[in-house]
């Protein structure tokens, strides 16, 4: 979102406070009067930006997908229901392990494979 202060939002007119809620992604700000645009974008203003993903994580990490490939396993929906019955826990958001887990990288390997 641009750097706007409080005081330029107030001076705006609805329809540029629309196109900037579009942009900062506000939900319903179609609806919302001119008050309201202007609390919610002070209150995104006030909020600092979410960190985003460095792609030195992206290469540090080794997903389910890698290690099905090494194995010759298809069915992603099979390899995350035998990691679950065997209580392996998600690692974050998705299926992957930074590669320094070499520990945990070998379990799912050996599980995979005993598994096939």
């Amino acid at each position: 979102m641009k750097n706007l202060k409080v005081e330029a939002l107030k001076t705006m007119k609805v329809a540029d406070l629309q196109k900037v809620a579009k942009e900062a992604k506000v939900k319903g700000y179609y609806n919302m009067k001119k008050e309201e645009l202007v609390k919610e974008l002070s209150k995104l203003m006030e909020q600092p930006p979410a960190p985003k993903q460095d792609d030195e994580l992206k290469d540090n990490l080794i997903t389910l997908k890698d290690i099905m490939g090494e194995i010759g396993l298809k069915d992603g929906k099979k390899a995350r229901r035998i990691l679950r019955n065997e209580s392996i826990p998600k690692p974050g958001k998705r299926w992957g392990w930074d590669k320094k887990e070499k520990k945990s990288i070998q379990k799912v390997r050996t599980l995979l494979r005993t598994a096939m």
